[in-house]
């Protein structure tokens, strides 16, 4: 008797755990933007890319942490710190970050419009995202200027539509628009328009764990994908 009680107890807790930790996850699963960029078919490539390694530092837990560790596999191993390195895919990946390629400095060549732009969907972007993965989607901007199936100003790639559907999801959910441009942010924007390019001439990045199903198919059936750094998988054509 006091065995069975003593299984039926246990499982009983098992049971209250369980629910307890699907009803967190449903909550932050509620009203979460999606952060992808999803493009249909263009053409071509581009560029290179470093690991820095950055120290880790004390937060609370926010939603979008919340969701960074999801993708990333560290939710249930985080309390209140944040590790701040990127996570990178296998060996082969990690070949991709050693060395940054240079590309011609354009710096002198924007206009506060695009400039504007660029620190915008960086922001929005790779909010939670180090130093080299917000540089990488600065990267991934400058590489659409220059390849010949995208517009030629920053401005226009980032406002693009393609059949009626924007490139990026900040511009659709309204998060470009109301963002907090931060300090690293410029300066990740200002390393990208100086020429530290670590992209490898990709033109295309997801989160997979935050993007459709069918989003993702479109992504693996059409391109090629580079490498990952962060929560995001880079692809080129």
């Amino acid at each position: 008797m006091v065995k069975n009680n003593f299984k039926h107890n246990l499982l009983h807790s098992f049971k209250i755990w369980m629910l307890g930790f699907l009803w967190v996850v449903t909550i932050l699963s509620m009203g979460t933007p999606t952060y992808y960029v999803h493009a249909e078919p263009s053409s071509e490539s581009m560029k290179e890319k470093q690991v820095t390694e950055e120290e880790t530092e004390e937060s609370s837990i926010t939603l979008e942490d919340a969701f960074h560790d999801l993708c990333t596999g560290d939710l249930l191993k985080r309390l209140s710190i944040r590790p701040k390195k990127a996570e990178i895919l296998s060996e082969s990946d990690i070949q991709v970050f050693k060395t940054s390629k240079k590309r011609e400095p354009i710096i002198l060549n924007i206009s506060p419009k695009d400039y504007e732009a660029l620190t915008k969907i960086v922001e929005a972007e790779a909010t939670n995202e180090d130093l080299i993965g917000k540089v990488l989607i600065a990267n991934v901007v400058l590489n659409r200027v220059e390849h010949r199936k995208f517009p030629n100003t920053i401005y226009a790639v980032i406002h693009q539509t393609i059949n009626g559907k924007v490139q990026f999801s900040p511009i659709k959910d309204g998060r470009y628009y109301s963002v907090q441009v931060t300090g690293e942010t410029k300066e990740a924007v200002q390393r990208a328009l100086k020429g530290e390019d670590y992209s490898n001439g990709a033109l295309f990045f997801a989160a997979r764990c935050l993007a459709s199903d069918k989003s993702m198919n479109w992504f693996d059936n059409h391109l090629t994908k580079v490498f990952q750094y962060g929560i995001h998988e880079f692809y080129k054509y």
